[in-house]
């Protein structure tokens, strides 16, 4: 769905999202959002085109998306509500630091982060979504036998975040140690996504399954 160049104009695609207060955070109810807690997540929706998409192929999934940007959360709100998708939710928060607040705990069955913001100075590198922290939380809120799809634009954080991810203890790369997926696992696709196979550029992709006993010392 393109935007009118008004709507383009207002949507700032890099926000800090430790501009996102705890008094902005307002905690859903599932119930009356989904008809109980999300199975599973997309976690950056931008302006929510992957989250529709999804959504529209699994009308069975409660899915949410989790957005720090307020506006891309209204926008991507227009998109469900224009397409009737009553199984997916928006909620704006900072997952870095509040995901385990709006999500219980061993709930999301698959979790999707793509084309995180890669945050590119030195300095700003604490704003990148997969911290250690971030992935801590994401542990708690995922179910027994749950996987976690990433992919990304930047080789940076091809390398960067699979690296994070095995070295926290908390999840193992399906494909072994640093290897890629040689395809998405479902057919919807980001806008992001359709730009770069249209050109033919490189994505990386990674699967990996969470694990349930954690190596004792990276429980913390």
């Amino acid at each position: 769905m393109k935007l009118k160049s008004k709507t383009a104009r207002r949507l700032r695609h890099h926000t800090n999202p430790f501009t996102f207060r705890e008094e902005d955070l307002v905690l859903p109810n599932w119930d009356q959002l989904l008809g109980g807690p999300p199975e599973e997540a997309d976690i950056g929706i931008g302006l929510g085109d992957f989250l529709a998409e999804y959504a529209s192929l699994h009308p069975g999934v409660r899915l949410v998306g989790m957005e720090v940007r307020s506006a891309f959360c209204a926008e991507a709100r227009l998109r469900l509500k224009e397409q009737q998708l009553s199984n997916a939710a928006v909620i704006h928060v900072d997952a870095t630091r509040y995901l385990t607040r709006v999500l219980p705990p061993n709930v999301l069955r698959r979790v999707f982060i793509s084309f995180p913001d890669p945050w590119f100075k030195k300095r700003h590198a604490k704003r990148r979504l997969v911290n250690d922290d971030f992935v801590k939380q994401l542990h708690q809120v995922m179910a027994t036998n749950s996987e976690l799809f990433v992919q990304t634009d930047q080789e940076h954080l091809a390398m960067e975040i699979p690296a994070r991810l095995e070295a926290t203890g908390y999840f193992r790369n399906r494909m072994g140690s640093g290897h890629e997926v040689a395809e998405p696992i479902t057919e919807a696709r980001t806008e992001r996504e359709r730009f770069y196979l249209k050109r033919g550029w490189k994505i990386w992709r990674y699967l990996f399954d969470r694990i349930d006993a954690p190596r004792s010392h990276d429980k913390k």
